[in-house]
């Protein structure tokens, strides 16, 4: 009981700190979009702090929890980045996957590292080149960071949640706003929640 109580005392904490970490990847966000975000005030940290009490469930207090947690920032500000400006900045993806494989290796995992890059990576590569228009280099990083991240199966659950989810915006979008099939809706939130919930 007391080591329960613990637990929850220590999650608790962690996704407190969240918020405040929140607080700080919001002025990043607004740096890199050139422009503040008062509509969204407090998504941003409750994106955060939401997902550092996810990783916590998950990963509880092993060596893994920091480089989850920094992953999980990661995703916020790309997520968030994307979602405003339908792009995603190299200054943030490139060091990711950097930071992947660096881990993967760290932690002798480097085969499953690249296999997990071929599937995402390499899947969102061939729907690049098939529709440029549609799908951009900035998400085929941000798919070649998760493979890295997660692994072969890993990269097929977050390519297949983040492609449901956006083919469930883009249906509702075009239903509620009247859009056309032009509509472009940014995967790169998508891909976010995917991996997040994959890791």
């Amino acid at each position: 009981m007391v080591l329960d109580g613990l637990w929850w005392l220590y999650g608790g904490g962690l996704v407190l700190v969240g918020l405040a970490v929140g607080r700080a990847l919001r002025r990043i966000i607004d740096r890199l979009c050139d422009s503040p975000t008062p509509r969204w005030a407090g998504a941003v940290e409750l994106a955060t702090a939401g997902g550092w009490g996810w990783m916590w469930w998950r990963v509880g207090l092993s060596p893994y929890l920091v480089v989850a947690l920094a992953y999980v920032s990661i995703l916020v500000v790309l997520g968030f980045v994307d979602a405003r400006t339908h792009r995603i900045p190299n200054v943030v993806v490139r060091p990711a996957i950097l930071l992947a494989l660096a881990v993967a290796i760290l932690a002798m995992d480097l085969p499953a590292a690249l296999g997990g890059a071929v599937v995402g990576g390499g899947f969102m590569l061939v729907c690049h080149l098939i529709f440029p228009r549609g799908m951009g280099m900035g998400d085929v990083r941000l798919s070649l960071f998760g493979g890295l991240a997660l692994g072969p199966l890993g990269a097929g659950v977050m390519l297949l949640i983040a492609l449901w989810l956006a083919s469930i915006a883009g249906v509702t979008a075009m239903i509620v706003r009247r859009h056309g099939w032009g509509l472009r809706i940014p995967l790169g939130p998508f891909l976010a929640v995917g991996m997040l919930l994959a890791l």
